[in-house]
């Protein structure tokens, strides 16, 4: 489960961890809290195809501040001991029952209790995205940004953890990640991805729900693949139906039968998802209306009644609450 066979280094020196670390994950501030307390560093790694996958442990209490991540996202998965956990302002206790997410683009602090040993997936920025954008059928124009505390007391996060452990003991065991074995490794990881993509809360998670009742009749799929994909270009009903292959009507019955929506409100709610995104991820966005407008929005009023409507809170709150985490320094 330790990855014995793959270990980088073993060290009890605090400023030569700290540079085999950094050359591993990225620069960062490293103390030890405790000077009682045993200091002794091992990193073990093995590289996959879309995920690196790392066991590692400090021995005693140790601050560890790497500020962002910038390019790849970490999920930190505790298999004894606790740490105290910041991500954009945001604290979180992590333990067996409770593991972290950092999001690259949030400030970070941690603080790692003496005892804590930690399995960890390093994965990177660009081809997380590419993997969301595929499984959500849409392109994202800003990052993705995830709750930062993973609950495995929810039984399909518990499930999903039970099949990162067995990953890692398969790989522990030199069952996993060897080179004549690429398509199966691909399709594991893949799989451990879209499924915390699917199950961990985050800024595109609406979007996953938005495409859990894709009808099976053909026209209505390719009617909301057109509504995905040209949610920013001003459409109405009847490029719609063009896009789909049938009459107006057609259309129309269509989807109140199948969604219990008209065309138009699905147009609303994808572009009202967009909106969301983009103000959650407290990245390049000026101001609500700005954001609102670029998707469609040109009656102000009406867009903030839609959106509270949606999300149960007003667009300037989604704002101002990423900005501020977005900021955030300790």
């Amino acid at each position: 489960m330790k990855l014995d066979n793959y270990e980088l280094f073993n060290s009890y020196d605090l400023d030569e961890a700290r540079e085999l670390v950094a050359n591993q994950f990225c620069a960062h501030h490293l103390e030890i809290k405790l000077k009682q307390e045993l200091f002794h560093v091992r990193l073990c790694q093995v590289r996959g195809k879309q995920i690196v996958i790392n066991y590692i442990k400090y021995g005693a209490s140790v601050v560890i501040e790497p500020g962002e991540l910038e390019d790849f996202y970490l999920i930190q998965i505790p298999i004894s001991g606790h740490a105290e956990i910041s991500n954009g302002g945001i604290d979180c206790h992590s333990n067996v029952w409770q593991a972290s997410v950092l999001n690259p683009d949030r400030y970070t602090k941690m603080l790692w209790h003496a005892g804590c040993e930690q399995l960890i997936i390093y994965i990177d920025i660009k081809i997380l995205h590419k993997i969301a954008e595929y499984f959500i059928g849409r392109s994202l124009r800003k990052s993705i940004i995830f709750e930062n505390l993973i609950d495995f007391r929810r039984p399909e996060m518990q499930a999903w953890r039970q099949n990162v452990l067995a990953l890692f003991a398969a790989t522990s065991d030199g069952q996993f990640l060897l080179d004549d074995n690429t398509k199966t490794q691909n399709l594991i990881e893949q799989e451990i991805l879209t499924r915390f993509l699917a199950l961990q809360p985050s800024n595109i998670h609406q979007f996953h729900q938005f495409g859990a009742d894709l009808p099976t009749a053909v026209y209505i799929k390719r009617a909301k693949d057109f509504i995905i994909q040209n949610a920013n270009m001003e459409i109405n009903v009847s490029d719609i139906a063009k896009a789909a292959g049938v009459p107006i009507r057609t259309l129309q019955n269509g989807f109140a039968d199948s969604l219990h929506k008209s065309p138009m409100v699905v147009l609303r709610d994808e572009r009202l998802m967009q909106v969301w995104h983009e103000l959650a991820s407290g990245q390049g966005v000026d101001n609500v209306t700005s954001t609102a407008t670029a998707w469609g929005f040109y009656h102000f009023g009406r867009f903030s009644a839609y959106y509270q409507q949606k999300f149960g809170q007003l667009p300037s709150q989604t704002m101002a609450d990423a900005l501020k985490k977005r900021h955030f320094i300790v």
